[in-house]
């Protein structure tokens, strides 16, 4: 998904936790997540909800873009646990 210049919207990612689930999986901080499981995202009240409604061990397929490549991918991603506070 692209706005009206051509550049990819979605989720940005800021910080990961490097032993986390999403960083096993290749995920970086800079990717801009745009779907979830083939669901648009746009914010990441989005990343959020949809993650909200999962449960840890299920997997989930994120479409990522990572400025500057031009082409997402996917990353496949089991759902860990919550860090506790």
């Amino acid at each position: 998904m692209t706005d009206e210049r051509g550049e990819p919207v979605g989720a940005g990612v800021a910080a990961l936790d490097p032993a986390g689930p999403a960083a096993t999986a290749g995920a970086q901080a800079g990717d801009l997540i745009t779907q979830i499981d083939g669901d648009e995202v746009r914010t990441s009240q989005d990343v959020q909800a949809a993650i909200a409604e999962r449960r840890p061990g299920d997997v989930v397929r994120l479409t990522v873009a990572r400025p500057p490549a031009a082409e997402p991918y996917t990353l496949t991603i089991t759902l860990g646990e919550l860090p506790a506070a």
